[in-house]
């Protein structure tokens, strides 16, 4: 059985404690948005509750402004070999850039430094199929439909060591 990345990430709950209540709204909230947002990208019907309005029109407007061309949208990725999966939220061209790139969507208001390991992840899933993956990052939607906020990770030797760390770990600790 594949162990998915965000499992693997798992591990650090202690380092990053989050209470049940404020960790499932944060899951309900990132559920809707990201449907809403994949649907756009997917060029499909979308409907958003009213609360999560401003989220899915900060992504809209980013994605009206920067995107080029979408290869893919939130779609199962595998790594058999190391025995991981993955749902990356978008690998698509942007405007003025000639290789694809992979950005994974964020509804917080505050960056985590661990988002980092989860696109390491992620990108090692998608070099398979996309060998000439460039950049990899985090867009924060605003609550309020501004302006999102990107984060680019540069990192990703390190961050991909971390993260089969952190698989390894997981795998210890399930015995598996």
């Amino acid at each position: 059985m594949l162990v998915s990345v965000t499992q693997a990430l798992n591990v650090l709950k202690q380092v990053y404690p989050v209470s049940e209540d404020v960790l499932e709204a944060a899951q309900t909230r990132g559920t809707i948005v990201h449907k809403a947002c994949a649907s756009y990208a997917k060029n499909l019907w979308v409907t958003v509750p009213e609360e999560y309005q401003g989220y899915f029109n900060s992504f809209r407007n980013w994605f009206e402004q920067y995107v080029q061309d979408v290869f893919l949208v939130e779609e199962l990725l595998e790594d058999k070999k190391l025995g991981f999966c993955g749902h990356p939220d978008l690998i698509l061209i942007l405007k003025g850039d000639k290789r694809p790139s992979l950005w994974d969507l964020k509804t917080p208001t505050s960056h985590l430094r661990i988002w980092k390991l989860q696109l390491a992840g992620y990108k090692r899933l998608a070099l398979e199929r996309f060998k000439n993956l460039d950049r990899i990052g985090s867009i924060r939607l605003d609550p309020n439909g501004g302006k999102p906020k990107l984060n680019e990770y540069l990192t990703y030797e390190e961050d991909i060591g971390v993260f089969l760390s952190l698989l390894n770990v997981y795998r210890f600790l399930e015995g598996k």
